[in-house]
């Protein structure tokens, strides 16, 4: 008799068992799991600033951008370029103008701006500036020179404050697209970026990107 019970409770916590499995399958199979779209940074910031400078007193509808991927592939052609998704958050910014017809002597800050929701989770981040030059019969006004300077990406949390990424020459990878003239179009240097239309063939127009290095959360 006593067998004869022993078998019977394990024959229920067997069903008990596989019971609990079924449930745990139905469970997981009903209650899908939300995707997180964006990193938690709660309570924290990505902060993005620079300093312009346009190298011409005259007014031009604004040549030059700044734009954010988290799908670029990271090969620097033109084709891979143009093949990302790019995000245009140039008018978050302040740029240099000139002053009253004069040309500006001094950078513009761009002020700080926050770009914590355009991250995608475990996804690097891309930042790039696009110049672009339009074409122009000789005699007219030429595209402007512009200068961008003091690039600087920070982690804001908890009153502490981390670099991710500052200005530096080895920070940027250019690809241009037209034909360029010896010496313009765009140009990194250790302390700026400079973006120059073309000089001899002013009616050529020309496309420079400078695009950062994958950036991530440290």
């Amino acid at each position: 008799m006593k067998e004869v019970i022993n078998n019977s409770i394990m024959k229920n916590l067997v069903c008990l068992m596989l019971t609990g499995m079924i449930l745990c399958a139905l469970i997981a199979i009903v209650i899908p799991v939300k995707a997180q779209a964006t990193p938690q940074i709660n309570g924290s910031s990505l902060n993005l600033s620079f300093s312009s400078r346009v190298m011409n007193s005259y007014e031009l509808p604004r040549e030059i951008d700044v734009l954010i991927s988290s799908d670029f592939n990271g090969k620097y052609t033109r084709s891979d370029v143009i093949a990302a998704t790019w995000v245009s958050i140039g008018d978050k910014f302040k740029f240099s103008s000139p002053v009253n017809g004069a040309l500006p002597t001094v950078v513009t800050p761009s002020g700080n701006v926050d770009i914590s929701d355009l991250l995608v989770a475990d996804k690097p981040l891309y930042i790039a500036f696009r110049y672009k030059s339009e074409g122009v019969p000789p005699s007219s006004r030429m595209s402007r020179v512009w200068r961008i300077e003091n690039f600087l990406l920070t982690h804001e949390t908890a009153g502490q404050s981390t670099e991710i990424a500052a200005q530096s020459s080895g920070l940027w990878t250019l690809v241009q697209d037209g034909t360029i003239d010896l010496g313009r179009g765009g140009i990194s240097q250790t302390s700026r970026l400079l973006f120059q239309a073309n000089k001899e063939n002013l009616d050529v127009p020309l496309e420079s990107w400078a695009i950062s290095k994958p950036l991530k959360l440290k």
